[in-house]
């Protein structure tokens, strides 16, 4: 817990940006609302960041994918000794996007238990775009399902980023972190 408010904020996003770091040198950027009690952490594009790709067999470029980022925070006095105050950052929600090179959703992980939505819990969205329309009758209304998937940590999806999406990693030791950022959720 740190003595300010900013301390509190910028020990929350650590392991976020070091996480981030692993496929670009994108920072995060904090928004707070008109009443200053609630923030958003983003990346500093409202269109995320541009992610090159490469197939890992014969090295060749892919096309570039993009990546959205937002997290939905409150920064909250969790005790006062004497004169000195302690401050902590609480995770009220996140929106992670995977988009195409035309910036399409391809996929997006949602938790937003305090947004106006149905669903309240961890979930994911598939974008129709990438479901054969002519397969089902689901195909139009696939991308508004909301797919159970449990609390998903943005390690996870920087994982999935270079591994099933060929991400070029930004750092060699890209495992090595977030094996660890992954340990100390």
């Amino acid at each position: 817990m740190s003595v300010s408010p900013r301390g509190a904020l910028q020990e929350f996003a650590q392991p976020l940006q070091a996480a981030l770091l692993c496929v670009t040198p994108a920072r995060f950027q904090s928004v707070s609302d008109a009443d200053g009690t609630v923030e958003m952490l983003r990346l500093a594009s409202a269109t995320g960041v541009r992610l090159r790709r490469f197939d890992n067999t014969s090295g060749k470029p892919l096309p570039a994918i993009h990546f959205r980022i937002d997290h939905h925070i409150s920064t909250m006095l969790t005790s006062t000794d004497g004169e000195v105050r302690r401050y902590r950052v609480v995770m009220l929600g996140y929106r992670y996007g995977i988009l195409d090179q035309q910036q399409r959703e391809i996929i997006a992980f949602h938790w937003h238990p305090n947004r106006r939505s149905q669903e309240q819990d961890s979930h994911l969205h598939v974008d129709s775009a990438i479901v054969n329309p002519d397969a089902s009758d689901f195909s139009r209304s696939f991308s508004r399902f909301h797919i159970p998937t449990g609390h998903v940590p943005l390690a996870r999806v920087v994982r999935i980023l270079i591994t099933e999406f060929d991400v070029e990693p930004n750092r060699q030791d890209w495992d090595a972190v977030l094996d660890r950022l992954l340990a100390s959720a």
